[in-house]
């Protein structure tokens, strides 16, 4: 996914410098270059799933800033479209939702006033807050099981370590 990713962006930025005109040209190389938020931006509005979904695989552990600096940056209009793209995804495949979280945190951040005045950001969000409601209430039973498991497993390891000395 990375090569693919950079293949994508070594695309991006050669497009970009054939479309500049000459007073553009003299831009610095790091406002005409590579911006996640606009890969985003032209994902959404293209419907480009495939590139969406290659810009959403950033590890937000190992570039946490690109992810906050890249959603800010993103146009406030883009934001609904990213949240639904989002949540859609989490949803379909919760096993997702740790590599997406930080996604949707930070977005939820960025764009806070925006979408709070859109009705349908609350309804795409909807979905996700039942989904964590209903893992909630698992939650505690099963933190339960784990220290019944973790009090079972460790008599048996203090078993085996008197057996061993004895």
């Amino acid at each position: 996914l990375n090569e693919k990713f950079l293949t994508m962006v070594r695309e991006f930025n050669q497009t970009n410098s054939k479309s500049t005109s000459s007073s553009s040209a003299q831009m610095n190389k790091t406002q005409r270059g590579f911006s996640l938020s606009q890969i985003l931006a032209q994902s959404l509005q293209n419907g480009d799933k495939q590139m969406l979904e290659t810009a959403l695989c950033i590890s937000s552990a190992q570039h946490a800033k690109v992810l906050q600096v890249s959603l800010m940056r993103l146009p406030a209009p883009m934001a609904l479209p990213l949240l639904e793209a989002i949540t859609k995804r989490i949803t379909l495949k919760p096993r997702r939702a740790l590599h997406l979280l930080p996604w949707l945190k930070n977005l939820l951040l960025c764009h806070a006033a925006y979408l709070s005045t859109i009705p349908a950001a609350s309804k795409l969000l909807a979905p996700l807050q039942q989904s964590i409601e209903d893992r909630l209430v698992a939650l505690n039973p099963m933190q339960k099981v784990a220290g019944r498991l973790e009090l079972v497993l460790k008599q048996a390891e203090l078993r085996e370590t008197t057996r061993v000395l004895d």
